[in-house]
C-alpha cells in the first residue's frame, strides 16, 4: 500500500498483530468503495476511531505483482495503514515467519512478504510502490487470484469431486485451496436446484371413508359427451376409486356433494378428512363451506407441491395408463376417453393390490370377492341383438357388429358403439368376438382362439322380446321311386379315373385304327 502524498516513493505498510481487521486511512486506496450506515467505531491503543466506509484495495508489490485485499475498512483518523494477520489466517491462508521475515502463503508459494522496518524493530511492513492508473487497469484482469471459486466458474460449475479429479488429469491446472465445507454458489443454486423427493407416507386410515383423496384431471379435448374434466375420489383405507366427468371446473362442487351423499346413503358412513391440492376448485369459499358444514376436516397440500397429494396423483396416473393402453390398442378416437377411463376405474376396483395384501378394493369395501366373468376386452367387437322395434324390416339382420365400450352402470348389461353414426347402444344379448377390433383399419384375427369352458349359448329370444313374424318352413315332400330315377338320370355321368403314366405309354404303343401315324 502506498501513501498518495509520495506517489513515487515506496512506503511501508506496517501490519500490527493486534489488529483484528484491515484498515486504511486514505479513500484513494480503494478500487470500489461503500459507505457504512450508522455509527461504527474501532478501538485503538489509546482511544477509538470511526469507520466510515469499506471496500477493496489493490497493493502493487515491489516485484510488480498486484494483490487484491477485501475487506478493508476506511478509518480517516488513523496515522498508518494496518493489515491483520488473523484475518489472513481466518481466510484460509497460512503464515510462515522468522525474526527476519513473515510470508503469507497461498498454496505452495508465498504471495506477500513482510519485513521488519529495521534490524531491531518488531514491526513488520510490506513494501509497495505507487501504481499508475494504467497499471491498475491492466492488473484488474488478473487481480482476482485464481482460487476454487474461480475454477469452479471457469469449468461451468462442476462439483467439488470433478475439480479434485481435474487437478490430476488437466494440464496446467493451478494450485488452489479446496474448501473443507460446502460453499453456496448462487449460479448452482439457480441453475441446478431440483425438487427433492418427498419421503413416503406411512399414514393409513383405520376405516373406510375416514380419509378421502381427491384431484381434478384436465383432458386436452372434449369427450363424446362434451366433458373436459374428471374428478377422482380415492378412499385411503380400501383404495376404492370413483370418478365423475365434468363439463367445467366449477361443477366439482356439485359432484363432491353428490359423492358425500352416496357415502352416507349407500355405505352408511361419513367422511372425516378431505385431502386435496390447492387448486382453485377446492379453495373456493362455497367448497370449503360445504365441507365444514358436514364436519369434515380439510387437509390441503402446499401450492405446487403435488407430492403432498400423492395418493390422488398416483391413482390418476394408474388409471390413465390403463385407459390409454386400452383405447390406443383398440384404435378408438381420442374423444372416447371417457369410456376408457370409466372402464379402467371399473377394472381397477377389481384388481388385487400389493398395498392391500393382494386383496381387491371391491372385496375390502363390500366384504365379498368380485367376479370377472362379465369383463370383456375393451374395444373388441360383438354381434349385438337388435330388437324388432329398431330393425329396418323383417328381412334386416337380427344383429350388428358393434364396439364394446364397457359395462352399463347398475344395469347388468353392456355398452356398445353402433356404427356408422357412432350412437351408444345398450344391450344384454350379444355374442363377443374377442379376436378383432372393429375400429382398426386392418382387422387382424387371431389364428387360434382359446374358448372358455362354458361357451356362451346360442342366442334365444328373451321373454320380453317381441318375436318377429316369420314364415314357417314348407314341409319336405317324400321322394317316390319315379323321383329317385329322375334324379339319377339328371345327374351327369361320372368321369373316368385318370390313367397312370405306364398305362398311358402302353396304350400309345398298342396298334389300332385310331392311332395317329406321322406322314
Amino acid at each position: 500500500m502506498y501513501p498518495q502524498c509520495i506517489p513515487w516513493v515506496s512506503a511501508p505498510l506496517p501490519p500490527v498483530s493486534g489488529a483484528s481487521l484491515h484498515f486504511t486511512n486514505s479513500v484513494d486506496d480503494f478500487i470500489n468503495y461503500e459507505v457504512l450506515e450508522g455509527n461504527k467505531s474501532v478501538k485503538t491503543a489509546n482511544s477509538s476511531a470511526q469507520m466510515i466506509g469499506k471496500g477493496t484495495i489493490i497493493i502493487v508489490l515491489s516485484t510488480g505483482e498486484a494483490v487484491r485485499i477485501y475487506l478493508v475498512y476506511h478509518v480517516p483518523d488513523l496515522n498508518c495503514k494496518l493489515l491483520s494477520l488473523g484475518t489472513f489466517l481466518q481466510s484460509g491462508l497460512k503464515c510462515v515467519g522468522t525474526s527476519r521475515s513473515i510470508w503469507i502463503v497461498q498454496g505452495p508459494h508465498p504471495f506477500m512478504t513482510f519485513l521488519p522496518r529495521s534490524e531491531t524493530d518488531s514491526i513488520f511492513v510490506v513494501k509497495s510502490i505507487a501504481a499508475k492508473d494504467t497499471d491498475i487497469h491492466m492488473a484488474l484482469n488478473t487481480i482476482y487470484g485464481i482460487d476454487y471459486e474461480t475454477m469452479h466458474r471457469r469449468l461451468a460449475h462442476p462439483s467439488k469431486e470433478v475439480l479434485l479429479k481435474a487437478r490430476k488429469h488437466l494440464k496446467d491446472f493451478p494450485e488452489i485451496e479446496f474448501p473443507t465445507e460446502e460453499h453456496l454458489c448462487p449460479g448452482c443454486a439457480q441453475g441446478k436446484m431440483t425438487n427433492h423427493p418427498f419421503p413416503p407416507s406411512t399414514r393409513r386410515a383405520s376405516r373406510p371413508f375416514e380419509l378421502i383423496h381427491s384431484n381434478l384431471k384436465l383432458f386436452p379435448i372434449n369427450s363424446y359427451h362434451k366433458y373436459r374434466y374428471t374428478i377422482v375420489f380415492f378412499d385411503d383405507y380400501t383404495s376404492s376409486t370413483w370418478t365423475v366427468n365434468l363439463h367445467t371446473k366449477d361443477a366439482a362442487l356439485n359432484a363432491t356433494s353428490q359423492f358425500l351423499a352416496l357415502v352416507e346413503n349407500k355405505f352408511e358412513s361419513k367422511v372425516t378428512q378431505w385431502m386435496s391440492d390447492a387448486g382453485g376448485e377446492y379453495k373456493s369459499k362455497a367448497f370449503e363451506t360445504m365441507l365444514k358444514d358436514r364436519g369434515i376436516e380439510i387437509l390441503q397440500s402446499i401450492p405446487y407441491a403435488h407430492q403432498q397429494n400423492g395418493r390422488a396423483e398416483w391413482v390418476i396416473c394408474t388409471l390413465m395408463e390403463k385407459a390409454e393402453s386400452m383405447h390406443l390398442q383398440a384404435c378408438l378416437p381420442q374423444s372416447w376417453w371417457e369410456f376408457s377411463v370409466e372402464h379402467a376405474v371399473h377394472v381397477y376396483n377389481r384388481t388385487p393390490l400389493r398395498r392391500l395384501n393382494w386383496q381387491t378394493p371391491y372385496e375390502l369395501l363390500y366384504g365379498t370377492r368380485s367376479s370377472v366373468t362379465h369383463l370383456r376386452i375393451f374395444g373388441y367387437g360383438a354381434y349385438v341383438f337388435l330388437p324388432a322395434e329398431i330393425r329396418a324390416n323383417k328381412l334386416a339382420p337380427k344383429s350388428e357388429l358393434m364396439t364394446y365400450l364397457g359395462n352399463a352402470p347398475s344395469a347388468g348389461g353392456f355398452v356398445f358403439m353402433r356404427s356408422p353414426n357412432n350412437v351408444l347402444f345398450y344391450s344384454t344379448h350379444c355374442i363377443f368376438d374377442e379376436s378383432m377390433f372393429p375400429k382398426c383399419q386392418t382387422l387382424v384375427k387371431r389364428p387360434v382362439t382359446r374358448l372358455q369352458n362354458n361357451a356362451p349359448p346360442a342366442h334365444r329370444h328373451h321373454k320380453d322380446t317381441i318375436p318377429v313374424d316369420e314364415e314357417a318352413p314348407a314341409p319336405r315332400r317324400q321322394t317316390t321311386q319315379k323321383g329317385k330315377k329322375r334324379e339319377q338320370d339328371s345327374q351327369p355321368p361320372a368321369l373316368p379315373e385318370p390313367l397312370s403314366e405306364e398305362e398311358a405309354l402302353g396304350r400309345e404303343d398298342r396298334p389300332g385304327k385310331n392311332r395317329d401315324v406321322g406322314k
